[in-house]
């Protein structure tokens, strides 16, 4: 008769067993809280690194970052001494200290911090907060200067305005408007090159006509010698047209033209010059002079005895035909010196063996 266990109780199914804390499960189980644990210490520490700031801590470092700034901010107020009549370290201790005291807000600083150490904002600054006085001003300066002839024939000012390019200040255009325009005028200022836009007359000044100063200069002067009288905006330009000096315009150009080796002369009427330029290669197509670029030579000739000035284009243009014929004239030379070689033996043999052969004169016959 064998051995048999007792019976227990009735097991629950839902009753959990401890484990026993020595067991592999146990072990397994706190390791794994362990690693929760250190998860959500990780995720806290990165939220706190990447929290937004608070609008004081922008301020706070934005007021930090312009006290650094202190050696521009000084510069700048070299700039302003002058004006403001404060020594420059005075005027920036004053600026800086009621910068820092007196902007807390973050949204200013976000608005205004690029331009803190700015001559225009610091002065402006200054005068809003009462630091500077604002400077007195002076009596208004009259823009227009009035130049009247010996003798008034007509009525009416012609005003003289100047539109100067950007990038080549001596060229641009030239405006010329008058509030009673006869038949006269007008006259006068197409004889000057200008044309009728409206109620101006206007040229444009390229680098034919340059400088633009000059022009000015000698379109008042032609107005005041017919009788009008002349305004002007540039006191430079007033002091020019009383001494009635300005350099005439240039009219003998070389200019080029849509074909490269195509030039275009361009001078008074001159019929001797005008054969000598049919001499030189030139010829006249129906509208206007033009010469071929291979007579570049002669025409250096003609320019230099006739003072023509060459555009910048047609400059270029002469420029790199002369160093083209220089650049051939340098390979003709090498080709043949490429053929003057040394002779050699064979060739030296050579020639002994066509020569005509030689008697000696002992051998020679004779009559006698």
């Amino acid at each position: 008769m064998g051995f048999r266990r007792r019976p227990g109780p009735a097991r629950d199914e839902n009753f959990k067993r401890t484990p026993c804390p020595f067991s592999r499960a146990a072990s397994e189980k706190t390791r794994g809280v362990h690693l929760v644990q250190k998860l959500l210490k990780c995720r806290m520490r990165m939220w706190f690194r990447r929290r937004v700031p608070s609008p004081a801590d922008g301020a706070a470092q934005s007021r930090a970052a312009f006290a650094r700034r202190y050696q521009e901010v000084c510069a700048a107020c070299l700039l302003l001494e002058p004006g403001s009549q404060i020594p420059a370290s005075k005027l920036a201790a004053d600026y800086m200290t009621g910068v820092l005291n007196g902007e807390p807000s973050a949204e200013w600083w976000r608005t205004n911090e690029i331009y803190c150490a700015q001559p225009w904002f610091i002065w402006e600054y200054c005068l809003s907060r009462g630091l500077v006085s604002p400077p007195e001003p002076a009596a208004p300066e009259n823009p227009y200067h009035v130049i009247h002839p010996p003798s008034q024939d007509h009525g009416g000012v012609a005003l003289i305005r100047l539109s100067r390019d950007a990038l080549l200040p001596g060229e641009g255009i030239l405006c010329v408007e008058a509030n009673s325009a006869d038949d006269g005028l007008a006259a006068l200022l197409r004889a000057q090159g200008l044309r009728p836009m409206g109620e101006r007359f206007l040229r444009k000044i390229g680098e034919r006509a340059a400088p633009l100063f000059d022009r000015a200069v000698q379109v008042a002067c032609a107005l005041l010698e017919g009788g009008y009288a002349v305004g002007v905006t540039e006191p430079a330009l007033k002091s020019a047209i009383l001494s009635g000096q300005y350099a005439p315009e240039h009219l003998y150009w070389v200019l080029p033209l849509s074909q490269p080796e195509r030039l275009r002369l361009v001078y008074p009427h001159n019929p001797r010059l005008h054969d000598y330029i049919c001499q030189a290669g030139g010829r006249w197509n129906g509208q206007y002079t033009e010469i071929s670029i291979v007579h570049a030579d002669r025409l250096e000739d003609l320019m230099r005895v006739y003072d023509f000035r060459a555009t910048k284009e047609a400059r270029r243009r002469l420029d790199a035909w002369q160093e083209a014929v220089r650049q051939a004239s340098i390979y003709r030379s090498r080709h043949r010196a490429d053929h003057k070689r040394e002779l050699t033996r064979e060739d030296l043999f050579r020639r002994i063996l066509l020569r005509p052969a030689a008697v000696i004169e002992d051998l020679r016959e004779t009559d006698d």
